[in-house]
């Protein structure tokens, strides 16, 4: 309690409060006028590249139903990032397992001793941790826009198909309006 009022009584204290209120108000001020004109500006362009995402992924649609066998390489394509997908969790989920296991086990023990110190290992698994985390999750956004993607272009490849078979099935004659001469 003393010291509280030892700091009150101290005019630098009241000096730097001031201060720093000053400086908090400017750059609130400035901040302020800058994100009036800023988010406008920002939310039409995500807008615009909101629409020029869909037309993107519309033509690429349209590209794929042209070209089946594309559609086929794009399939496999995106079950080899399910792989890597599914590497990176098998990384995320066994490096503080591997680190636990460096402690515990003396013979690993040995191993760790050479490689990493304890403080050394804490930082390896600190730091490639949230990577990790953070690549997986970016991972898994993206094989799950482009499997949508590909979903949407299989089916309208397999309605395109349905619609040329119904419209060769009409324009085949039955046999009952063929003429042998």
């Amino acid at each position: 309690m003393d010291s509280l009022r030892k700091a009150l009584s101290d005019p630098s204290w009241w000096f730097t409060v001031i201060i720093v209120g000053v400086f908090v108000a400017i750059v609130g001020g400035l901040l302020k006028d800058g994100l009036k004109s800023a988010i406008p500006q920002l939310i039409a362009r995500y807008r615009q590249s909101k629409e020029a995402r869909k037309i993107a992924d519309r033509r690429y649609i349209e590209f794929l139903t042209a070209h089946p066998s594309l559609l086929q390489i794009a399939v496999v394509r995106t079950s080899l990032e399910s792989s890597r997908l599914i590497i990176l969790l098998v990384l995320l989920i066994g490096l503080p397992s591997f680190a636990a296991t460096l402690r515990a086990n003396p013979d690993f023990r040995l191993l760790s001793v050479h490689l990493l110190n304890d403080r050394a290992a804490a930082r390896l698994i600190a730091v490639s941790f949230p990577v990790l985390f953070f690549a997986w999750a970016i991972l898994f956004w993206r094989i799950q826009q482009y499997q949508s993607l590909l979903s949407r272009a299989h089916e309208e490849y397999r309605h395109q198909e349905s619609e040329r078979e119904k419209t060769s099935a009409n324009s085949v004659a039955p046999e009952s309006q063929i003429r042998v001469p």
